[in-house]
């Protein structure tokens, strides 16, 4: 029994391992790149046309109640989910900077119509503004 205990830890071990490297393997082929735009709470902002320093309050209550929050890519006026470095909270980078312009360094990732931006670095470069009714069709 002991011995059936130990293998199945060390199984679960090697299998996390692997896993990691393989995640680490793939995110090293791909480039930084560094992109301006807002971090959005997107429930809010599809569901209520609602964004900017006015909804900075509400974005980060969301956000602590578990609401992924997003960053709108102010390059091609896209939407993109927050990928944490690691498998931690997607958030902790980035509920500081709710409703904030930033400047992002990380990479991107895109597979099957979805697209998101792991974050390396984040800083802020201005306030937000209400950006709910940016026309998403011009690029």
């Amino acid at each position: 029994m002991i011995i059936a205990l130990i293998a199945l830890v060390a199984g679960r071990s090697y299998a996390h391992d692997g896993e990691k490297a393989h995640h680490e393997m793939e995110h090293a082929a791909l480039p930084a790149v560094t992109v301006t735009g807002q971090i959005i709470d997107p429930v809010c902002f599809l569901g209520h046309d609602a964004s900017g320093p006015d909804h900075r309050v509400c974005a980060q209550a969301c956000a602590k109640m578990g609401i992924s929050l997003a960053f709108f890519n102010d390059a091609d006026h896209q939407i993109y989910m927050i990928f944490p470095t690691g498998h931690a909270n997607p958030n902790d980078k980035v509920v500081d900077f709710a409703e904030k312009r930033v400047e992002i360094t990380g990479t991107i990732h895109k597979k099957d119509g979805y697209q998101g931006i792991e974050v390396q670095s984040i800083k802020e470069i201005g306030e937000g503004k209400n950006i709910a009714n940016v026309d998403s069709s011009a690029k």
